[in-house]
């Protein structure tokens, strides 16, 4: 319709015949399409929350592993320290015994 106004008017000679002309759109199509700076801060926002919920899970589990691996290793020195506490008192008691066998 606007092509053909514009023909019509540049044949009247009220307009040249060089005019710029634009297709209509409407306005809830272009929102659709496009975001606005405030859905753009919040996206980013969430994603922001999302990544530090993560770091402090992955914190939170590293930290766990690392007591574990503590508490292991306490357990596994404190059952080699009692290990060779019995073979020194093995020992001791075989050693006894053979002095007391040659004498």
């Amino acid at each position: 319709m606007k092509k053909q106004l514009v023909a019509f008017l540049s044949l009247i000679g009220l307009a040249g015949s060089v005019v710029a002309t634009q297709a209509q759109q409407k306005d809830t199509d272009e929102k659709a399409k496009t975001k606005n700076e405030q859905e753009i801060k919040m996206d980013k926002q969430a994603q922001e929350k999302s990544a530090q919920k993560k770091d402090k899970w992955m914190k939170a589990q590293k930290e766990s592993q690392a007591a574990k691996s503590e508490t292991r290793l306490k357990d596994q020195k404190a059952a080699a320290e009692k290990k060779a506490s019995k073979e020194d008192a093995a020992s001791k008691d075989a050693a006894k015994t053979k002095t007391n066998q040659k004498q």
